[in-house]
């Protein structure tokens, strides 16, 4: 019998991804020390081969740089503001020489619209902006905000501890911002 609600269901990868970039120039030992860096952290968890549900029932590998070289993605699951979990997917970007040019992470709207409470509403296709006050002069907010800004300030606390051991070139973070280039 299908779970649909545990991680892993097809519906999770619908939507697109909202994802942090991190544009780097390293050597597979600095891929590795970014890798540990992530690894380190509580607010991730548990990675596999493959986006199934039989691919998480199986038992977790370890972040380690040769084995996400090698297969390409690896999936984990990253613990959001209210206990929520979300799948995320790891990616490295390779360049000339066999550097990292950029170490990817995805987060498929499908499983984030279940992770966060009240879910994503149309995002990104429609966004209802909300009037903070009465006043004319107060500005439009977009209702995505509620969980983009304590998303954003949590990838932005992966890309920094990142940063705390291997050089970063840039980060970005955003719906379907990696465009595959160097």
């Amino acid at each position: 019998m299908i779970d649909l609600d545990a991680p892993g269901r097809p519906g999770d990868w619908s939507g697109g991804c909202y994802q942090l970039v991190i544009a780097c120039s390293w050597s597979h030992d600095e891929l590795a020390s970014a890798l540990g860096a992530l690894a380190a952290l509580p607010e991730l968890e548990g990675y596999w081969r493959g986006r199934g549900a039989e691919a998480l029932a199986a038992a977790p590998l370890p972040l380690d740089a040769s084995l996400l070289c090698a297969a390409g993605e690896l999936v984990g699951k990253l613990r959001i503001e209210g206990d929520g979990v979300t799948l995320v997917a790891l990616r490295v970007r390779a360049g000339a020489g066999d550097r990292a040019t950029a170490l990817v992470l995805s987060l498929p709207l499908g499983s984030l619209d279940r992770a966060v409470p009240g879910g994503l509403a149309d995002y990104p296709f429609g966004e209802t902006l909300r009037f903070e006050s009465l006043d004319e002069s107060t500005p439009a907010v977009p209702s995505s905000l509620r969980w983009r800004e304590p998303l954003d300030r949590l990838l932005a606390g992966l890309a920094e501890a990142v940063a705390a051991v291997v050089p970063v070139r840039d980060v970005r973070i955003g719906y379907e911002i990696d465009d595959g280039g160097s």
